[in-house]
């Protein structure tokens, strides 16, 4: 009984209103859409492209949390993430990603690496509406984020996740 107790607390019961109150834990599964800003500049160009669509798929538990991130070209798989509070009922996503470009891709423009990123989470703790911040490459690139909630579904690729935010409006 005590197993099955835990196993429900840590994957449903800890983001429940009245249980939400003791672990204040921002619940952040599902997909969010977005854009992220580089300033990676490709070979034989001068400056920097322009903003990038990109999709995060978030699964977590109470003391878990797993952030997959697509773009048209690329998929990231985290290697380690957390939630930490801040002063003032703040609260950040971080994480360490690694990132695998398709792979005609790697072999002419970009390959494989690892980066971090560090996003605020915005609004209210049991239900986070934007996750804003920064990342940066092993390659030396960095850039800005920033994703809004389409759906506490979780999608699992880039053209389903942007499937959801449309039917979300």
């Amino acid at each position: 009984m005590l197993t099955a107790t835990a196993f429900v607390f840590k994957h449903w019961a800890w983001h429940w209103p009245i249980v939400h109150l003791l672990t204040k834990t921002p619940n952040l599964t599902g997909t969010w859409v977005g854009k992220l800003k580089s300033d990676y500049i490709h070979d034989g160009e001068t400056e920097p492209r322009g903003p990038i669509d990109a999709v995060l798929i978030v699964t977590q538990t109470v003391d878990e949390i797993n952030v997959r991130q697509y773009t048209k070209e690329s998929s990231s798989t985290t290697v380690a993430a957390s939630v930490t509070a801040e002063p003032g009922d703040k609260f950040i996503l971080a994480t360490v990603f690694l990132n695998e470009p398709e792979i005609e891709l790697q072999q002419t423009r970009s390959r494989m690496h690892y980066g971090a990123t560090r996003l605020g989470i915005e609004g209210p703790p049991r239900s986070p509406e934007k996750l804003v911040g920064n990342y940066w490459t092993a390659r030396k690139t960095s850039g800005s984020i920033e994703f809004q909630l389409v759906s506490r579904k979780r999608a699992h690729s880039f053209e389903q996740a942007w499937r959801l935010q449309k039917t979300a409006k």
